[in-house]
């Protein structure tokens, strides 16, 4: 194991091999030639990303490009290009734009977004002014970091001879965030700590700038391809809060919580008793059950690895029907019709862990929110379902991929001030609306024991809830 200093030393810097400068004509006289140069240091290092090359990092020979984000009223992104082999003292970025674009004097942002290996394409995708990516697959080796690294700076433009020069102001400093884990065994990373690993540089108008946006899902996951014992996982940052990393082995799950969230630019990971080593992250078996909020819930092992409650909302044992709500209420009420439901025919957007709307939220508070009609999706087709009583109530025994369960009893639904298939069938509503081209507001979609997940309903029908969380 290197000691910290090294490790430090190495994942702050990064080498670049020489440059062959690719000779752009422009000869429309509405073009100018865009340039920057980088410059490496005397060992063949640069702070160009914050990492470096150690024996174990190989840069290949190919393109490198970065990319200029030109604010204002014309938005725009140039891409700039360098082809790197050999052993460089400075890398010469180069490309087009057009006249008058860039101003003498005024600053701009610059951004990399990976290492070419070796491909006649970037490892982004730039269509009209809009930059995606992903880091949602890793080899977890350190000479792969590059590929799904993201840095940025400011450059400021000056014209000579005609040329717009950028000249850079600082180093580039990471987007992300770096950790070292023990991957043996592990194929894929999931977990609220990865909030997303697919990405884009924007315009925001309101902003008046190009932005990084992260989109967010639950059930975003980073596969691991050939990890071999402590390896590296690039992090896009998440809000400053406790976040976990979590794995699968086996029926088991195990966890490592950032407690202030992660943050760019940072590397993550523990220090050995010699105070200088730098050792993985500790990993922890996380329980299958547990409590938040006053509320027993299980882990099924699924893979956005979500927590179901135990009982519906208003129940005392997993067995009770609990209440029931039209849909986007928080109260159950003594008759279900259209002329007191408080969302029907309103054009609506997903309400969970909406307070106003959850009935889960509402009640129960803390994280505990409404299923997403996808997260129901997900309970359908990663468990087993099984017919059952539980103290003679008829009801579905679902079986996570862990081997743990939950029971959802066959409470039926009510209309009007009628309860209805109770002890046959089971309704649960999903926070999810539906509308059809007809802008029909009137249904949300709802889980039923007979056909899954994939049904609407009236909202103003009566169906239990039963929540989830973190």
């Amino acid at each position: 194991m290197k000691k910290l200093t090294t490790l430090l030393l190495a994942l702050m810097l990064l080498a670049f091999a020489s440059c062959k400068k690719d000779p752009i004509e422009t000869n429309d006289d509405e073009k100018v030639r865009v340039s920057c140069t980088v410059s490496l240091s005397d060992d063949g290092k640069s702070d160009f990303t914050n990492l470096m090359t150690d024996a174990s990092v190989n840069w290949s020979e190919g393109w490198e490009r970065v990319y200029v984000a030109i604010h204002g009223a014309t938005p725009t992104i140039i891409e700039l290009k360098s082809w790197a082999e050999g052993n460089p003292s400075k890398l010469e970025f180069e490309g087009e734009a057009a006249k008058d674009l860039i101003t003498d004097g005024t600053e701009y942002d610059i951004w990399y977004f990976g290492h070419s290996q070796q491909l006649d394409e970037p490892f982004v995708e730039l269509t009209g002014n809009t930059l995606t990516g992903s880091i949602a697959n890793q080899s977890g080796r350190l000479a792969d970091i590059g590929y799904c690294h993201i840095a940025k700076t400011k450059v400021t433009a000056e014209t000579i001879d005609g040329e717009v020069v950028l000249n850079l102001n600082g180093t580039l400093q990471n987007q992300i965030a770096i950790a070292l884990l023990d991957l043996n065994n592990v194929t894929e990373l999931f977990g609220d700590a990865i909030k997303g690993t697919e990405y884009t540089l924007a315009y925001n108008e309101n902003a008046g700038k190009f932005e990084l946006d992260v989109m967010e899902a639950n059930d975003v996951k980073i596969s691991v391809e050939s990890a071999t014992g402590i390896s590296y996982v690039v992090l896009l940052p998440n809000e400053e809060k406790e976040t976990m990393i979590k794995n699968k082995q086996g029926v088991k799950t195990y966890a490592y919580t950032f407690h202030n969230g992660i943050k760019a630019n940072k590397i993550y990971h523990r220090t050995a008793s010699d105070g200088t080593t730098a050792e993985a992250l500790k990993w922890s078996e996380v329980p299958t059950t547990g409590t938040t909020n006053g509320h027993e819930w299980v882990d099924l092992g699924l893979p956005s690895g979500l927590k179901w409650a135990t009982c519906n909302v208003g129940a005392s044992s997993p067995e009770d029907y609990g209440d029931y709500f039209a849909w986007g209420e928080t109260s159950p009420k003594a008759e279900y019709i259209w002329e007191n439901s408080v969302t029907y025919g309103e054009q609506m957007s997903d309400i969970s862990g909406n307070a106003q709307y959850d009935a889960a939220t509402a009640n129960w508070g803390g994280s505990w929110r409404m299923p997403t009609k996808e997260q129901m999706e997900e309970l359908v087709e990663h468990c087993e379902w099984e017919w059952t009583q539980v103290n003679g109530v008829n009801g579905a025994k679902v079986i996570g991929p862990n081997g743990s369960c939950i029971f959802l009893p066959a409470a039926g639904l009510r209309f009007g001030t009628s309860l209805g298939n109770d002890g046959d069938n089971g309704y649960y509503w999903s926070s999810t609306p539906y509308f059809n081209d007809y802008n029909n507001f009137n249904f949300a979609y709802y889980l039923n024991f007979d056909d899954g997940y994939e049904n609407y309903y009236y909202r103003d029908y009566g169906m239990p809830v039963r929540p989830i969380t973190e």
